[in-house]
């Protein structure tokens, strides 16, 4: 899907669904809602060569064993400025990445369950990350490169393993490897 002020609402309901969106252009509002188990997500926006802004994506999965892959900006060249992404997790053993290229995004991250897997990485300058986790035996890497990011995370639950990483380049120190609890 490529184009200028979309408004996308996407459901998928039940078990073992695959979606993979690409998506590009600015002034983007898409929603996704996946209720279910083993479901695979993949979306991709913003993978254009120049600039994209004005992005707000609202994500949600509720269930267990869901996969997903979610890339804002993040390809040779590619930037998302100023975008918004609201991420709700609720449900055990799920496993994700999300990478955003770009400045001045701002995500919330709202994860519940136990045996989670997730990782956030954002590349770019003054980006806000706020994060409520309540989680047991999971993994979360939350990493930012670049100056003037702040990150705010509140945490609750048992046996967990955190790594937070804010610097100029990226760390190869950890990465969430699977599902079901540190390894």
């Amino acid at each position: 899907m490529s184009g200028l002020n979309h408004q996308v609402e996407i459901r998928q309901e039940g078990d073992g669904n695959f979606l993979s969106l690409d998506q590009t252009g600015d002034d983007i509002d898409l929603s996704y809602l996946a209720s279910g188990n083993f479901n695979v997500t993949e979306l991709d926006v913003g993978q254009e060569a120049s600039p994209t802004g004005n992005i707000r994506l609202a994500v949600a999965f509720t269930g267990n064993a869901n996969t997903f892959d979610f890339n804002l900006g993040a390809t040779s060249g590619s930037l998302v400025d100023g975008s918004s992404l609201e991420f709700n997790v609720t449900g055990n053993d799920n496993f994700g990445f999300v990478d955003i290229t770009g400045d001045s995004n701002t995500n919330y991250v709202d994860l519940s369950g136990s045996g989670n897997a997730f990782a956030l990485e954002q590349s770019g300058a003054s980006n806000l990350f706020d994060a409520l986790m309540s989680i047991d035996d999971s993994e979360v890497l939350i990493e930012q490169t670049s100056d003037s990011n702040s990150i705010t995370l509140e945490l609750s639950g048992d046996n967990q393993a955190i790594f937070i990483h804010q610097g100029a380049t990226a760390s190869a120190n950890y990465v969430p490897t699977s599902p079901g609890g540190p390894n």
